[in-house]
């Protein structure tokens, strides 16, 4: 029997099922086959990537490594450069330790120089303050002299000076307890006064007073009085030629002119402007005197109820309180002591 057998062909059933299968399976393979085409395609394509990648980086790498090159290049001539700096740092530094002992040296030299000096200045400080003392006898300047020593010889740190800085210091309280009389103020206070003459109030009449004597006792005491009271010896005998006295029973009180008004004025104003010169001059003794005369003048030819002449008076017997000539402290000691430690210590650094 043939094939085409009717009794032998399978049912068109089961047929239709194979060509099914068999179309199926041609698919899957087909399905299989694309599939591994495009996964070998893709895998293609990663490689071909990644080869790329790789050749990048490659290529990064050997760029790298040049510029390591170029680094350890530069490193190296860094590290020559900093090698060189370093020796001429070590020599610059040598230099500067040389240049600072010299500048140390030559500190020292200019501070005992200028130590010396600061001691000469004291010394003539002190000096100053004593020649105030004994001879102009200001206190004001022995006292402004002998602080600033003080503070010098504070800043000059000299253990040596210290017993002088005591003593000024106790000079100083000595000069403090000194009174100065204000000159100033007294000579402007009596130019004052001998411009108000003029107007003070004179007596008609002059009263009679043999404790005014018009000459000298003696020409010998007058010589011995000083220039004050020779000043206006010559007001005196100018006045006897008006004043006349004479002896009486009877108390004469002679009248006064208007000449004799105007010489009176004058004779208290010369022994005033007397008196601001020995002021002036601190002369104690004249002063005293002259004063005492113009207080004897106001009171002999002055109204003596009149206020103005009785200020006048209060005055005068004010400014003849004065002491002119205080007594003042000896200051010696500090000088001599000074001149003693410093004759000491410029012998020590000799023998040194």
């Amino acid at each position: 029997m043939s094939d085409t057998d009717p009794a032998r062909q399978p049912p068109p059933t089961k047929r239709r099922v194979r060509w099914w299968l068999f179309l199926f399976l041609i698919l899957m393979l087909a399905a299989v086959a694309a599939a591994g085409w495009f996964g070998w395609h893709i895998t293609r394509m990663r490689i071909q990537a990644q080869n790329a990648k790789l050749t990048a980086l490659r290529n990064s790498l050997q760029h790298t490594s040049q510029e390591l090159a170029k680094l350890r290049q530069s490193t190296k001539e860094t590290n020559s450069g900093l090698q060189q700096q370093s020796e001429k740092l070590k020599t610059l530094q040598s230099d500067i330790s040389h240049i600072r002992h010299d500048v140390e040296r030559l500190d020292d030299a200019v501070k005992g120089g200028r130590a010396h000096v600061k001691v000469d200045e004291i010394g003539q400080l002190l000096h100053t303050a004593n020649q105030s003392i004994e001879l102009n006898k200001d206190p004001t300047t022995a006292r402004t002299a002998l602080r600033e020593a003080s503070r010098m010889l504070s800043s000059l740190g000299n253990p040596r000076f210290f017993p002088v800085q005591k003593i000024i210091a106790s000079e100083l309280v000595a000069l403090q307890s000194v009174q100065k009389p204000d000159i100033t103020t007294a000579v402007l206070e009596m130019s004052q006064l001998i411009s108000q003459i003029s107007r003070l109030p004179i007596q008609s009449q002059a009263l009679s007073s043999p404790d005014i004597p018009l000459h000298p006792k003696n020409a010998e005491s007058t010589s011995k009085e000083g220039w004050v009271t020779r000043s206006w010896i010559g007001i005196k005998k100018a006045l006897s030629a008006l004043f006349r006295v004479r002896h009486s029973s009877h108390t004469i009180v002679p009248m006064l002119t208007t000449s004799q008004r105007s010489l009176v004025a004058e004779v208290l104003s010369l022994r005033l402007d007397t008196a601001r010169a020995a002021l002036i001059q601190r002369d104690q003794a004249a002063f005293g005197t002259t004063l005492q005369s113009a207080i004897a003048w106001l009171n002999r030819y002055y109204e003596p109820k009149s206020d103005a002449v009785s200020a006048m008076r209060a005055e005068l017997v004010k400014l003849e309180a004065m002491n002119l000539s205080p007594k003042l402290p000896d200051i010696s000691q500090s000088l001599e002591v000074f001149l003693k430690i410093k004759r000491s210590t410029s012998t020590g650094g000799n023998n040194d």
